[in-house]
């Protein structure tokens, strides 16, 4: 796995830990429903066929999430993203250059 995967896991395990947080989901530990939420997204992200130089999955020719955790994952940036800024500014950073990039 290169470089752009593991940031890319890294940041979406940090907004997906946040949106929990914000949400009052758990307390610390992800809840039920987030933990299942980041594995999916983890699995599909080792397993994109685009590997390091595939694009942001928003702008992505192929949506291999099903429906429901596309909606999820939607909500889940949405919510967060924002947040990024303040919190995790080079993380954003990170991505904000994959969009222009790719």
């Amino acid at each position: 796995m290169g470089g752009r995967i593991k940031r890319e896991l890294k940041t979406l395990e940090t907004m997906v830990h946040m949106y929990c947080q914000s949400e009052r989901h758990a307390d610390g530990a992800l809840c039920d429903e987030c933990a299942e939420l980041l594995r999916y997204a983890v699995r599909r992200l080792e397993s994109c066929r685009f590997k390091e130089k595939k694009k942001i999955c928003g702008k992505c020719t192929v949506h291999c999430y099903k429906t429901e955790y596309r909606q999820r994952i939607r909500l889940v940036m949405r919510t967060v993203g924002p947040k990024m800024l303040y919190r995790h500014p080079v993380m954003l950073l990170g991505h904000a250059v994959d969009m222009l990039r790719y």
